[in-house]
């Protein structure tokens, strides 16, 4: 028989803390990096597949610089002759610039306050949810790329937008 399969979404979960401190150093040399330093490879794979066969993508592969990723990806894209995607990223986990609210409060693992180790903060960093994937769904976005979101939003999203879940 026939094969009637259809792969609508696939999720790439490519992010870890080695990789967010090995985009956030890459970014400080060169502001326009900061994103997975494979993102160039992996997307020169992925972008024919994706746009022949009608398949969105989300990732995490922005690590500390999901803007700059974004827009290497559209480069990619127009390297290769891919056009047609709608190429999305999302922003906010990031807090590093924010730290000052809670210069007195604890860290966990040793009891001392946040603003005692300004000197070797290297980057502040929350897991965001599934809303702005969902979001960037739902405004027709074929590629998500994303910085720091937690491992089931790469998922949820998706679901949330395809089957009109409300999270909220």
């Amino acid at each position: 028989p026939k094969d009637k399969s259809h792969l609508d979404y696939s999720t790439h979960e490519r992010i870890e803390e080695r990789n967010i401190l090995i985009g956030k150093q890459d970014k400080e040399k060169e502001q326009s990096k900061g994103y997975n330093q494979l993102l160039d490879y992996r997307m020169e794979k992925i972008l024919p597949l994706m746009a022949k066969n009608k398949v969105k993508v989300i990732t995490n592969m922005g690590a500390a610089n999901p803007v700059s990723a974004a827009e290497r990806t559209c480069e990619i894209a127009r390297k290769l002759g891919v056009s047609g995607l709608k190429i999305a990223c999302v922003t906010g986990d990031d807090i590093t610039d924010e730290l000052d609210k809670y210069e007195n409060e604890k860290v966990l693992e040793d009891g001392t306050l946040l603003k005692e180790k300004k000197d070797v903060l290297i980057s502040a960093n929350v897991y965001m949810g599934a809303e702005g994937i969902t979001k960037a769904l739902e405004e027709g976005a074929n590629l998500v790329i994303t910085g720091r979101v937690s491992d089931p939003a790469l998922t949820i999203g998706p679901l949330v937008h395809e089957f009109g879940w409300n999270i909220t």
